[in-house]
């Protein structure tokens, strides 16, 4: 963890000094800081969903799995009673 740290460190203190340019200023060290840490939250965020979904994946698809049925289950019931009080002609 210390070594994560210490890089991004190096990364953000390092590559964020000023730079001169041959035309206009070129002081955007506070947006190339931001624009850095952006990317490495991204990354971070990308790879901690990877290793959520490897230890969590297959419960989630199994409960959303079971989800849907017991949605198309209610769904069905609600057609079948809509199509029943139509062709119920004993209440005529």
């Amino acid at each position: 963890m210390k070594k994560k740290v210490l890089f991004g460190l190096v990364l953000t203190a390092g590559l964020s000094s000023q730079t001169y340019a041959g035309a206009g200023s070129a002081n955007d060290a506070p947006e190339f800081a931001l624009g850095l840490v952006a990317f490495l939250l991204l990354v971070a965020g990308i790879l901690k969903g990877i290793d959520f979904l490897k230890k969590n994946g297959k419960s989630i698809i199994h409960n959303t799995i079971e989800y849907i049925k017991k949605l198309i289950v209610a769904l069905n019931n609600l057609f079948n009673k809509v199509n029943s009080e139509y062709l119920d002609v004993s209440h005529s």
